[in-house]
């Protein structure tokens, strides 16, 4: 399902990276399972450009370059509630905080 929205449909959904295929440093990085979450087409570009993340609680984090009405447009305040992220996944959402999202 999806993270944010609560899509289960299969067709629905983007299987994403955590840490972008191109900024991994092997195969098993870009393998692992742990760097891996489901999302809607919608939600996983903006997971991919930046514009949100999580935080280790499943807590979505926002960019400041996301405004208050693309939030609101997008629905985003209507999220379903998520589960924490395994240990595993945290250092890739680390990564995906300290890298990839725009601040």
């Amino acid at each position: 399902a999806c993270r944010v929205t609560g899509v289960v449909n299969p067709g629905l959904l983007n299987a994403s990276h955590i840490k972008p295929w191109a900024h991994c440093n092997t195969n098993d990085e870009r393998l692992d399972a742990n760097n891996g979450l489901m999302l809607t087409p919608t939600i996983d570009h903006l997971f991919d450009k930046g514009f949100i993340s999580f935080d280790h609680d499943g807590n979505l984090l926002f960019s400041e370059q996301l405004t208050a009405s693309d939030k609101a447009m997008l629905n985003l305040e209507a999220r379903i509630e998520a589960a924490p992220f395994s240990n595993e996944q945290i250092s890739y959402l680390n990564y995906h905080r300290e890298h990839i999202l725009k601040f």
